[in-house]
């Protein structure tokens, strides 16, 4: 049985991811984005958010890669309608590959995993947006357009009696194709036919009654594995993918394809199609490059070209100038003799080229080697094979040697420019092709969003000493930090300020916590206050216990969202604001993972090698952002990882860690943030 690759998800598939999908209902849809041709619903759910990506003819799964996600003028028209929708419902349309979402405002999303595939916005039976709009001979997709399924699409195979299967398979040229055409697809109808001890190719008038039996059989049983599965696989032939699966494929199995398992069928199918775009990366920008190498070498090529007709041009001059030296004496006698028989003799031309012509007979060596003579005194005399000199009666041989001296300078002069270009020309292609070479590395890169932890709602980082810091990003969130996360242990912070995040240091181990992790904290609660937006270069933070800290107010009394009653307070004086912000990047098998983080510049440098300091000042923090990123790539000597992790991340992220406007102290002109 032939190997195969298969990148297509069948309506089996699309059954199995259904059920790994569904996880997604009651949650909120945060936002749309768009890369290329992929559409990325954030779905915000009681366990976290998730990234739903739908590439329309080709798949449908859950993502956890950084996409370099966009706001077109297709997502920013259907935002309005969908953000802020909770999904009531998501189904596979029949047994087709056709998925569709249904929200609780009445609208629908109606993702075609078809070969025409496309992502269509639908309510109340209505086209209101699609990403293509196309015209078919039994539908069209168009605004305003009455919504139609694409015809005869395929029932579930399970439902088959052995008549309606017999019935198929007459009707098709083989087995494998009437069983691919059941929704299976081609992987999985060559798996039944191995299942079977059929042969794929063969005809479906040739399979016998315990044949239809035995395809029913095997058509049941690969519902029932998937079900059970806890496994999904990728099958590679010399490490590029062929196909994916939720089951096993036993008649790759039996050939020896190398395989690896995944814990999701998202993963898998993730996996599969990430791997494929690494054997031919698909980038405008690379495509961009290559054009303008090819445009270089084209420059180089035409300039190696000009050097090589300027050399020439030069070596011949010097060749003459050696020939002048070497028939000296025979050059002045030609040109004693012609200037005699002009100016004293008063010969014209006529009988001058008379008398050469006798010459040449007589085999007078002077005659022989004048070629030409124009009546305007100029003579061409040939040195040698390739070399033809021209005289004038009016000139001395002083005067043609300099003329050529004057022209050999002209010609160096040329090449040297000439040369000075082709090596900035080769310069520029040396460089291109680093860039190309660092561009087909950074192809081969995955980036992906790191695993959820509890406390990524939250502003935190990781103290030098070891200690989970969180802290609020608004009163909401500050309230939740105390009711539901302060435990016995922790220590609280917050500046002596109006308008500041709690900040916790969290101690499930109840250690002793080092007064450099106080130190830290309180940097942390100092930055994220009213204080940064006041301009402040230091504020003083206070820390206590929990059990002094109160959200019940005092009888009669009202407490704000946010607020509490501090029994006893601590103080840490002068707490500066600076604040390094960074990305932490991490390696995990073949993927890296990149997260943004802020935190005190001790802290963060523990984190990460990647960071830049901050303070309050001017800058808008969008401006601040882009300068951040800057440094950072910078530093990194442009290294294509953290290129491609600061790529995919939304500025956005880094945006939202900037307490206010700001200013980026050098790293030689700030001294230790944690010295008071």
């Amino acid at each position: 049985m032939p190997i195969i690759r298969d990148g297509s998800m069948s309506s089996f598939d699309i059954y199995v991811m259904i059920k790994e999908i569904k996880s997604l209902e009651r949650g909120i849809i945060d936002n749309i984005y768009q890369f290329n041709e992929i559409i990325g619903l954030k779905i915000r759910t009681n366990t976290g958010p998730f990234f739903l990506l739908i590439e329309p003819a080709k798949r449908i799964h859950l993502t956890r890669l950084a996409y370099n996600w966009q706001a077109t003028n297709f997502i920013k028209m259907i935002r309005k309608h969908l953000v802020g929708a909770r999904i009531s419902n998501i189904d596979q349309y029949k047994f087709d590959r056709i998925v569709i979402i249904t929200l609780n405002n009445g609208y629908q999303i109606i993702a075609e995993i078809l070969s025409r595939g496309n992502f269509i916005i639908v309510r109340e039976n209505k086209v209101l947006f699609a990403l293509k709009h196309v015209h078919m001979r039994d539908r069209a997709i168009f605004p305003g357009s009455e919504f139609k399924y694409p015809p005869r699409g395929p029932d579930d195979p399970r439902l088959l009696n052995k008549e309606t299967l017999r019935i198929l398979l007459s009707k098709s040229k083989s087995v494998s194709s009437a069983l691919a055409k059941l929704g299976l697809g081609r992987k999985y109808a060559y798996e039944i036919c191995y299942r079977c001890h059929i042969d794929t190719n063969a005809s479906g008038s040739t399979i016998s009654d315990y044949d239809l039996t035995k395809i029913l059989e095997e058509i049941s049983n690969l519902f029932n594995e998937a079900e059970k599965t806890s496994k999904y696989y990728v099958y590679l032939d010399t490490n590029a993918p062929l196909v994916f699966s939720p089951i096993i494929l036993n008649f790759l199995e039996k050939n020896g394809v190398k395989k690896i398992a995944f814990n999701t069928f998202s993963e898998a199918v993730e996996y599969f199609y990430t791997q494929l775009a690494l054997i031919k990366p698909s980038d405008e920008i690379l495509e961009r490059l290559e054009r303008e190498k090819r445009r270089l070498e084209k420059r180089i090529e035409n300039q190696k070209q000009r050097i090589t007709e300027l050399n020439k041009q030069l070596e011949k001059i010097k060749r003459t100038i050696a020939a002048i030296y070497n028939n000296y004496t025979i050059i002045q006698s030609i040109l004693e003799t012609i200037r005699n028989a002009k100016k004293n003799l008063n010969l014209d031309w006529e009988d001058i080229i008379k008398r050469i012509e006798e010459g040449k007979k007589k085999g007078i060596r002077e005659a022989l080697i004048i070629k030409e003579i124009t009546k305007d005194g100029k003579i061409f005399i040939s040195l040698d094979p390739d070399i033809l000199l021209e005289l004038n009666i009016n000139k001395s041989i002083h005067d043609v040697e300099k003329e050529l001296f004057d022209d050999m300078k002209k010609i160096e002069a040329k090449i040297d420019r000439a040369s000075v270009e082709l090596e900035k020309s080769l310069n520029e292609l040396k460089s291109l092709e680093r860039k190309i070479y660092s561009r087909l590395e950074e192809a081969k890169i995955i980036i992906k969003e790191p695993p959820r932890k509890w406390y990524h709602s939250f502003r935190w980082f990781i103290s030098s000493d070891g200690f989970l810091v969180i802290a609020g990003r608004d009163a909401q969130s500050n309230e939740r930090i105390v009711k539901r996360y302060m435990e016995n242990n922790d220590i609280f912070l917050h500046s002596e300020i109006h308008g500041g995040a709690v900040v916790l240091i969290k101690n499930p181990e109840k250690k002793e916590i080092p007064e450099n992790t106080l130190k830290e904290a309180a940097i942390f609660a100092a930055c994220y206050s009213k204080a940064w937006q006041k301009g402040l270069s230091s504020i003083d933070v206070f820390w206590t216990t929990p059990n002094n800290v109160s959200v019940t107010p005092p009888s009669g009394q009202y407490l704000p969202l946010g607020s509490f009653i501090i029994k006893k307070k601590n103080y840490l004086k002068n707490i500066p604001l600076h604040l390094a912000i960074g990305v932490k990047i991490e390696k995990h098998n073949e993927t890296y993972t990149v997260l943004p983080i802020a935190g005190p510049p001790n802290a963060i440098k523990k984190m990460t090698n990647y960071y830049v300091v901050i303070a309050p000042g001017n800058w808008k923090k969008s401006d601040t952002a882009k300068k951040i990123v800057k440094i950072i790539i910078d530093k990194s000597g442009d290294d294509p990882i953290v290129r491609k992790a600061l790529h995919s991340l939304k500025i956005d992220r880094i945006i939202e860690l900037i307490p206010g406007p700001s200013r980026i102290i050098p790293e030689d002109d700030y001294d230790d943030a944690n010295t008071f």
